[in-house]
């Protein structure tokens, strides 16, 4: 019989070696310590396991600061029925005098909005600096991002944007582990497409 655990180390092994990159470094570390994350399950899968490894995700700003709705002036009435002007005026009076309230606060709440828009802008900023690691699943179409891993069919890295881009050839546990391992510079990716791919820079480091 065969040792516990051989068959999970050859997977590993196997994983490893299918590791391609396409475009970027060919060694060293490919992620520093904040990054942010593609969507989709992929995605995910690969943020838990780079967690565990103290590499931060920096979650997405928020929605923007939705602006302040413009008071709009209630319309005198037009007095065509005698006897319905006194309550119309009484009506349109009380609303001119919420319009006028609320025009007041309308200023604040214009001046919070421009701060909050500001601020925003700030985070937004600083959150779009942080490299993005786009994760390609089973069907995905392609997602750009400073980094692209396609964890399926490796055409897809031909139709996206991207500074790194790796093809691991598979969706297993040792396939995300040997992604997470080439991130982090402790393995090199030494694979090469085994067809050609149009729009990548290379089939494989060394090649």
């Amino acid at each position: 019989p065969r040792p516990l655990g051989s068959g999970r180390l050859a997977a590993r092994k196997l994983a490893r070696a299918a590791l391609t990159s396409v475009a970027g470094p060919c060694s060293g570390r490919l992620v520093g310590r904040r990054i942010r994350l593609g969507n989709g399950p992929a995605a995910a899968r690969l943020g838990r396991l780079l967690v565990r490894h103290r590499i931060s995700i920096v979650p997405s700003p928020g929605p923007a600061p939705a602006m302040p709705a413009r008071p709009v002036k209630p319309t005198e009435p037009d007095f065509k029925r005698p006897k319905k002007q006194a309550a119309a005026m009484a009506e349109y009076r009380a609303a001119l005098r919420e319009y006028r309230s609320a025009r007041k606060g309308y200023r604040g709440a214009k001046d919070r909005y421009g701060a909050a828009w500001s601020a925003y802008q700030a985070r937004l900023g600083a959150w779009r600096r942080v490299p993005l690691v786009a994760v390609d699943g089973y069907g995905s179409t392609g997602t750009s991002g400073d980094i692209v891993v396609a964890m399926d069919r490796p055409q897809v890295l031909g139709r996206v944007r991207g500074r790194v881009k790796l093809a691991a050839f598979g969706g297993t546990g040792a396939s995300y582990g040997a992604v997470v391992d080439v991130l982090l510079g402790k393995t090199k990716a030494p694979g090469r497409l085994p067809v050609k791919v149009r729009g990548v820079d290379r089939r494989g480091c060394g090649s």
